[in-house]
């Protein structure tokens, strides 16, 4: 029996700001309290119940949390800036007086208080107004996130013959609380000038406006706290068979029953999400669009043919009711006000609580109640002398999201909201007033829904093992991890495929449309990148059948994505016999996945792409950086030529030696193939002068990727190996416009691979241009012909290590006591190992719409970065 507690606390002040007046009158700096805590018992009970079966009992409770506060509330109190006025009343809201920090010393709030807004005087002119950090909490004080778990486990094991018999369970019981925020809860006040001329309370001086308290804008988010629950109940039945001398067989069965981490809460405090099943485009409010006025009789003027003119004004428009406001207000929301919606209109259509419908149950989504996973293995002895085995497994485990993964829901709105106003006197925010505040399209990321299947990972191996001789065994094995059911990220939103090539003229963005015209630009064809809407404006499906209206972004995870990992790891090893001991460890690896291994926690969950199915564009290798690893480990006790002799003076200098050493030998890198950029393209455009925006390359959210024309190893090219990172990056310059101009592969003297291998497809188009630069048609040829993954070997990048250390004793008279000298050297040879590496071509945008290729990129084919020199560290140190 045994019965276990232990605590743990950890407190830091942090994050300080400027000297404010304490409670004593004097000026201190502000700090944030920083506190890990933590504690946690068990009690365990083995019993024998008879000479052949055992019962192992355990159960447990931990605590552990996280927490920031004000180290002294009194310098952050909103009373001391005068009480500004806010959204919320902060006064009479019940979760503003709530007090009592968890884990800290004395009284405090726990996670609302009264405390400062943040506030800015930022100038469009250039003036360095900006406001001293008062809220060193980063606007998030106070901020509590605790857990506790109990944990039972009871297991029962019987041999009945030659069958070891194990069964047992596990149940664990877990409760969390963590603060959520939707913006800035305490408010922020931004007063300074904008350079619109569209507020007519401003002295065109932040500090002047400040104290006059005319804002420019003001926000206020909201925040709530998420009540997390969770049982977890796994059980077992497992038979360590041993079928002969010779061979034995592992074979259990494993149940589990983990039901998703649920938000609890309700009101204010619930999760929200977007159900697709729930959305009702007729549900949808409008949104402002930017358009350039005429202020002397609020007509449109069109920008087809040029920029908005400096006679002008740009306002938010809403072409249904022909209603102005100002432009700050573009892309919000059109208040009911304004646009009379009807009654059911919503700025979150689909927006489903959590719990409040069949669409959307309490814990977001489902998993099956109850669910196996088998395992099995076996160990023979080969030959039945015990010196050659063969062994394997494989099984099948069950994984629970973390988290992180779910937790992004309970400060979806429309449960929290960020509010804003814009051009007014902090006496006009008044308690109540949230519906004055303009409302901007959601967007939500993370949507758990429907039925899923538990992420599972099938782990194995097969293994042989020879005993060789001088203490010294061989293994070589072969171990896969197949991931199965892991989330991904699936955009529900997003342009299709040329979708911005047909219809484009629903796309056009009404304040930038000459960006859309080709004989204004100077382009004799072409689909422009420039002057386009976001999807969020599409409210016409047979624009953007994809297109969620109102939304800036919606996706939802699916428990659909698959790795493979697969590795053949080599290891000798020699146990410490006649003062020394060794091992070798070689390993060749590989992952595929789309877009990598996907062999993390997907922590949040990896993108999957919306267009085209992942193994057809996506499914790629990754190698840890390379396939091959080499390490060598030992450790020798030099002689005592004092013990020998048997004469002590001479053993204090000669005697109690140790050296020991690890050698890492790993291959070059592997990398992606690199997708060429383009440099001197507008990445913005406020007139038709000098304005050379890139092409809209495919029509829809999919990028394009490199074209691959050749080999990239420069043996192909008849080049070999070269760095120097002291050569000169002098450029010529030709074309037309003259630009920087360095060789395709980089300047002479640094040579890593062949970059000229990598080029650029054309663009697509809605119609074949006589001239391919300017469009190909809609082909998938735009897209590129470049595999995912890492497909580039990096010479040059090899890593061949040696670490050493020697320890010499010196025994104090005492045994147990001694005093130690340790010398430890990394990379005891000081190789310069080069650790990163810059592969990706630039080239002119203007000179290759005219067929020329003018490299930019002044440190391509070069090395960026090397691993550490050597480190030498000594120490002297006594034990006892």
């Amino acid at each position: 029996m045994f019965v276990r507690y232990s605590q743990d606390y950890d407190r830091d002040l942090t994050n300080f700001g400027i000297p404010v007046r304490d409670t004593s009158g004097n000026f201190a700096p502000t700090a944030a309290e920083f506190t890990k805590p933590g504690h946690g018992y068990a009690i365990g009970l083995t019993t024998t119940l008879s000479s052949t079966m055992v019962n192992e009992f355990t159960f447990g409770k931990i605590f552990n949390g996280i927490g920031y506060y004000e180290a002294n509330d009194a310098q952050v109190q909103r009373s001391n800036m005068g009480n500004p006025p806010s959204f919320d009343n902060f006064a009479t809201d019940p979760l503003f007086n709530d007090n009592g920090k968890r884990w800290l010393d004395g009284n405090g709030p726990l996670s609302f208080a009264n405390y400062v807004p943040t506030v800015a005087y930022g100038d469009s002119a250039g003036r360095t107004e900006t406001a001293p950090s008062t809220n060193p909490c980063w606007n998030g004080c106070p901020y509590t996130n605790q857990a506790d778990a109990w944990t039972f486990a009871d297991n029962l094991t019987k041999v009945v013959g030659k069958h070891n018999l194990k069964a047992g369970v596990y149940i664990e019981r877990t409760f969390k609380v963590q603060d959520g925020s939707q913006g800035t809860y305490l408010g922020s006040y931004s007063f300074g000038n904008d350079g619109s001329g569209q507020n007519p309370l401003d002295t065109q001086d932040g500090f002047a406006n400040a104290w006059l308290g005319n804002y420019r804008q003001y926000a206020e988010g909201q925040k709530n706290i998420g009540d997390w629950k969770f049982w977890q109940t796994e059980f077992y039945m497992q038979d360590s068979w041993r079928v002969a001398p010779r061979l034995t067989l592992d074979l259990g069965l494993r149940f589990y029953s983990m039901p998703p981490i649920t938000n609890v809460a309700t009101g204010r405090n619930a999760s929200t999400e977007f159900v697709a099943s729930a959305y009702n485009s007729n549900q949808v409010e409008r949104l402002y669009i930017g358009a350039c006025v005429n202020p002397s009789n609020n007509a449109v003027i069109s920008t087809a043919n040029g920029p908005c003119p400096s006679s002008a004004t740009t306002k938010a428009y809403d072409p249904t009711t022909g209603t102005f406001a100002i432009s700050s207000l573009i892309g919000t929301f059109v208040p009911n006000a304004v646009a009379n919606y009807p009654s059911t209109a919503t700025p979150y259509p689909g927006m489903v609580i959590a719990g409040s419908s069949a669409a959307l149950p309490q814990g977001l989504y489902t998993v099956p109640f109850l669910s196996p996973a088998g395992r099995f293995g076996f160990a023979w002895d080969v030959f039945g002398n015990g010196k050659t085995a063969l062994r394997g497994g494989i099984g099948q485990f069950l994984n629970r999201l973390s988290y992180n993964q779910i937790a992004s829901p309970s400060s979806f709105p429309p449960v929290l909201q960020t509010l804003n106003l814009y051009y007014g006197n902090i006496t006009n925010i008044s308690s109540g007033a949230a519906s004055l505040g303009a409302v901007s399209p959601g967007s939500m990321n993370a949507d758990f829904t429907g039925h899923q299947q538990n992420e599972s990972t099938y782990n194995g191996s097969l293994q042989v093992q020879q005993k060789v001789g001088f203490s010294t065994v061989v293994e070589a094995s072969w171990v896969f991890e197949l991931r199965r059911h892991v989330p991904l990220n699936i955009p529900l939103d997003y342009y299709p495929l040329y979708s911005q090539f047909n219809n484009g003229a629903a796309w056009v963005n009404p304040t930038t449309a000459y960006l859309q015209n080709n004989a204004l630009t100077g382009y004799q064809a072409g689909n422009s990148g420039l002057g386009l809407l976001g999807g969020q404006y599409i409210f016409n499906p047979s624009v953007c059948p994809t297109c969620v209206s109102s939304y800036s972004g919606i996706s939802a995870q699916q428990f659909e994505g698959t790795s493979n990992y697969e590795a053949l790891q080599i290891n000798v090893r020699r146990n410490m016999t006649r003062r020394l001991s060794f091992g070798y460890a070689f390993t060749w690896n590989k992952s595929m996945g789309p877009g990598g291994a996907l062999l993390n926690n997907n922590d949040p969950a990896f993108s999957r792409d919306p267009l085209l199915p992942d193994k057809f564009r996506n499914w790629g290798p990754s190698y840890a950086n390379t396939p091959f690893y080499f390490t060598v480990n030992a450790v020798y006790e030099i002689p005592g030529l004092g013990e020998k002799l048997n004469f002590k003076p001479l053993g204090w200098v000669t005697d109690h030696w140790v050296l020991s050493g690890l050698y890492q030998w790993r291959s070059d890198q592997m990398a992606a193939i690199p997708t060429p950029t383009f440099a001197n393209t507008s990445s913005t455009c406020s007139s038709t002068a000098n304005c050379y925006p890139q092409w809209n390359w495919t029509g829809g959210s999919e990028g394009y990727r490199a074209l691959v024309t050749g080999d990239y190893h420069l043996s192909s090219i008849g080049g070999t190996l070269q760095i120097n990172p002291a050569a000169s990056t002098t450029a010529t310059t030709s074309g037309t416009p003259a630009t920087p101009s360095y060789p395709l592969n980089g300047n002479p003297g640094n040579q890593i691979i062949n970059t000229a291998a990598f080029t650029i497809p054309f663009p697509c188009s809605q119609q074949p241009a006589a001239d391919p630069h300017y469009g190909v048609g809609e082909r998938l040829s735009c897209l590129g012909n470049a595999g995912a993954g890492q497909l580039l070997n990096i010479p040059g990048t090899r890593v061949s290590n040696l670490d050493m250390t020697l320890t010499k004793n010196f025994p104090l008279k005492h045994e147990g006591r001694n005093l130690q000298f340790r010398a430890e050297m990394y990379n005891l040879p000081n190789h310069t190992q080069f650790s990163s590496y810059n592969i990706t071509p630039s080239y002119d945008w203007r000179n290759w719409l005219q067929g020329r290729l003018v490299q930019t990129n002044a440190n391509l084919n070069r090395m960026t970065g090397t691993l550490n020199p050597r480190q030498m560290e000594m120490s002297l140190r006594l034990v006892f």
